[in-house]
């Protein structure tokens, strides 16, 4: 009898031993398995955030722009206004110039 009870002791303690064996495992997979999907998480995260990054630059690209094209075109019209200036309206402002400098400094 007391041998059937010590076997039954170390039977209990094997299994006993077994189970925080199983236990030890589980928790190491389930650990690993966070791990990983964490990493996922992560790189998810990531890629969402670069996406609406990217998305805000060209917003803010595609106005800048529109709010730049009015500012251009004008700045291209009196250029090209500038550039159709003509030669004697040249001439007249040239000699303006010759007069109020001649007038201001010819007397000295």
């Amino acid at each position: 009898m007391a041998k059937e009870t010590i076997e039954m002791i170390k039977n209990a303690e094997d299994e006993a031993l077994k189970l925080i064996e199983d236990a030890k495992a589980y928790a190491k997979k389930t650990l690993a398995d966070a791990h990983l999907k964490a990493e996922e998480e992560y790189k998810k995260i990531i890629e969402e955030a670069e996406l609406k990054g990217k998305n805000i630059i060209e917003e803010a690209r595609e106005n800048g722009e529109y709010l730049a094209n009015p500012i251009s075109e004008e700045g291209n019209n009196k250029a090209e206004k500038i550039k159709n200036i003509s030669d004697e309206k040249l001439k007249e402002a040239s000699n303006i110039i010759i007069e109020r400098i001649v007038n201001s400094y010819g007397n000295s």
